[in-house]
C-alpha cells in the first residue's frame, strides 16, 4: 500500500548576495570567521544584524560614513 506524502512546512528561503571586499577586509572577515568557527557569511550576517540593532528599522538609517569617490565612465584618463 502506498503512503501518502506528508507536506513538510517549507523553510523561508534566504536571500543570496555577492559582496566584493578589499583584500584587507577579506582577510579580516576570514580571520574573524576562523577564530569564531563560523562561516564568512555568518560574520557578514552578524555585522549587519549589529548595525540593525544599533540603528533600528525606522526608516532606513543613514550610516555615519562618507561615500567614496566614484569614477564616472570616461573619467578614467583624468
Amino acid at each position: 500500500m502506498a503512503r501518502t506524502k506528508s507536506k513538510k512546512p517549507k523553510k523561508a528561503k534566504k536571500s543570496r548576495l555577492t559582496v566584493t571586499l578589499t583584500p584587507d577586509l577579506d582577510r579580516y572577515v576570514s580571520a574573524l570567521a576562523r577564530a569564531n568557527q563560523r562561516s564568512r557569511a555568518w560574520v557578514i550576517n552578524y555585522a549587519v544584524g549589529e548595525i540593525r540593532a544599533k540603528y533600528g528599522d525606522k526608516p532606513v538609517p543613514q550610516l555615519p560614513v562618507q561615500s567614496s569617490p566614484q569614477l564616472v565612465r570616461g573619467d578614467e584618463d583624468h
